[in-house]
């Protein structure tokens, strides 16, 4: 009998309620993570429970336990369920609320937790690029949030036209991630990753990483991008090492009072050379 964790406790599956008026229903008023756990304990924890925890602050939502009594409430629950190799969800939403889209008056928040097999993945995967496009910039990019229908429909035509995976371009036509993965690719010995700004998952590639360079380069994409960019990352828990401009014409007038030439540049672009990945 699959047991799961609603609201503090570990109860049987068919046991487990939560009300029909419940934001989360309702409006996908709520934040996910999905974790990994082996030898009967989540794997990133901290990288999981950081990204839960500031998406709870971001959407003014209360997480109802500490990130200390929920580590063990997770592991509590796996072994409950028999298991140490698995996969476990936490979800949180705002709870039972009023109709319409005020969330005030909706102050229990619903925490539930359930355990699933572990799929291993196939070998190979064949990708198909989705015709629906997430938003460029958007600034619930770095949080998995409740509603995730362009994802739900990018896979579904992916898996109509036989493929295995759907690949999400932004609505600047940017590749920004796949429909259930984080995409990135090595070349030569390097990690390349779409733009931060482009609705990538920026918080699990930040915290993955101990420092970041940002590069970029004149005459390439628009400023929006980059101070979209910039501003996400200043958000994230990661060491900013610094930033090069490349493309700089050194040929240029003097200005800043002579201190170096081709230092004004009245362009409407800037962008980063090292993660702008076009797909056509």
């Amino acid at each position: 009998m699959s047991r799961v964790f609603l609201n503090g406790s570990i109860v049987p599956a068919e046991d487990a309620r939560v009300p029909l008026t419940d934001r989360g229903l309702w409006y996908g008023d709520g934040l996910f993570e999905t974790i990994r756990a082996l030898e009967g304990r989540p794997c990133f924890w901290e990288r999981h429970i950081s990204r839960l925890t500031e998406g709870a602050r971001f959407l003014r939502i209360a997480l109802p336990q500490s990130p200390e009594s929920l580590k063990q409430a997770v592991v509590e629950l796996l072994r409950a369920n028999a298991t140490t190799d698995a996969v476990v969800r936490v979800m949180l939403t705002r709870g039972t609320g009023a109709r319409g889209y005020s969330p005030r008056g909706a102050d229990s928040p619903t925490l539930a937790m359930t355990v699933h097999a572990r799929m291993l993945p196939a070998a190979a995967l064949t990708l198909r690029t989705a015709s629906m496009r997430v938003a460029a910039g958007d600034v619930l990019a770095r949080f998995k949030t409740a509603n995730k229908l362009v994802s739900v429909l990018a896979r579904a035509e992916a898996e109509d036209n036989g493929a295995d995976e759907a690949l999400l371009l932004n609505t600047d036509g940017y590749l920004a991630e796949a429909a259930a993965c984080n995409v990135f690719w090595i070349s030569a010995g390097r990690i390349y990753t779409p733009p931060l700004a482009a609705g990538v998952d920026a918080y699990a590639i930040a915290t993955a990483l101990n420092h970041l360079l940002v590069v970029l380069r004149i005459g390439k994409t628009e400023r929006r991008m980059a101070a979209a960019k910039l501003l996400l990352v200043d958000r994230l828990p990661i060491n900013i090492l610094g930033a090069v401009l490349n493309g700089v014409n050194l040929k240029g007038e003097f200005d800043y009072y002579g201190y170096a030439s081709g230092y004004a540049f009245t362009e409407d672009v800037v962008e980063s050379e090292s993660t702008a990945v076009q797909v056509t």
